[in-house]
C-alpha cells in the first residue's frame, strides 16, 4: 500500500510503502485507517500523520474485503466478508466487538 501526499493533485508524492499481502477497502474512521486484507484480516492503522501511518492492529479473526464507516456513527464499523456483512464496535482501543450479522 502506497501513502501519498496529494496537497497538489499534479504532483502526488509518495511519502511511505506499506507491505500488504492483499489490501481490499480501506476506510478512515477519526483517526485510525481501516484496511481490510481478505483472508489475511484486518489492519488498523494510526493516522494521525497522514503520511506517517503505523500499524496498531491485526486482527487475523475477521475476514474483512470491505470496511465502510457508519453513516451517522463513529463507533461503528460495517465490514463485508466472504460469507456475509458484520456490523462491528469500535472501542477506544480499536478493539472490534460484532453487533450483528447478514449472512449472504
Amino acid at each position: 500500500m502506497l501513502v501519498l501526499d496529494i496537497s497538489d493533485i499534479r504532483r502526488p508524492v509518495q511519502k511511505q510503502e506499506i507491505g500488504m499481502k492483499s489490501p481490499y477497502g480501506m476506510a478512515l474512521i477519526g483517526r485510525s485507517l481501516f484496511v481490510g486484507e481478505g483472508k489475511n484480516g484486518l489492519k488498523i492503522f494510526d493516522a494521525t500523520n497522514s503520511t506517517s501511518l503505523s500499524l496498531l492492529k491485526w486482527d487475523t479473526k475477521v475476514e474483512a474485503y470491505d470496511v465502510i464507516q457508519h453513516p451517522t456513527r463513529k463507533d461503528l464499523v460495517l465490514i463485508a466478508g466472504p460469507k456475509g456483512l458484520g456490523q462491528y464496535q469500535i472501542d477506544n482501543n480499536n478493539t472490534l466487538s460484532l453487533l450483528g450479522w447478514i449472512a449472504y
